[in-house]
């Protein structure tokens, strides 16, 4: 995917990091957002294969398993999205 593997964290370890860096607990909040955003990319991607299909007749193949591992993120809760604020 591109993303280094430092970037991965549970969000208890992320709010540990920012408690460290001086924020108070009240003043932090997360948000998952993960169905949203994963079902929502799997759908696009979805979408884009059924176009090129009807219009070139081939899809996108390399992007539909990527597609599936989203759908399975936004159910299972192996990787979240999430929004994260924390004031000062």
């Amino acid at each position: 995917m591109g993303c280094p593997v430092g970037n991965f964290m549970t969000i208890d370890e992320y709010q540990t990091q920012l408690l460290k860096a001086g924020y108070e607990e009240d003043n932090i909040e997360i948000r998952d957002i993960s169905e949203q955003i994963f079902a929502g990319l799997a759908n696009n991607i979805e979408k884009r294969d059924a176009e090129l299909k009807m219009y070139l007749g081939g899809g996108m193949a390399a992007y539909k398993a990527f597609g599936w591992i989203l759908k399975w993120w936004a159910s299972s809760g192996v990787i979240r999205g999430c929004i994260v604020v924390a004031k000062i």
